[in-house]
């Protein structure tokens, strides 16, 4: 979220009591460098993800649900 203003951050917060066994973060405010405004919103939770594979959704990101299966199916 880019500010504590954002009526988003209501939602999250409800969720976050309703589903309390989810971990869940929320990060308000973005990262200064970063010029496009989605990815300056994301780069806070990416810089603290837990793992090495982050996985992004957006309305503007089409796939094929091989690309899902396939990244949530590896072998390491």
């Amino acid at each position: 979220m880019e500010d504590d203003q954002d009526p988003a951050v209501a939602v999250v917060q409800r969720l976050q009591q309703r589903y309390p066994a989810v971990e869940c973060r929320l990060y308000i405010g973005g990262k200064q460098g970063v010029v496009n405004p989605m990815v300056y919103n994301m780069a806070p939770a990416y810089d603290a993800a837990k793992y090495d594979i982050v996985w992004i959704s957006t309305s503007r990101i089409k796939g094929l649900d091989i690309v899902s299966y396939s990244a949530n199916h590896r072998h390491y």
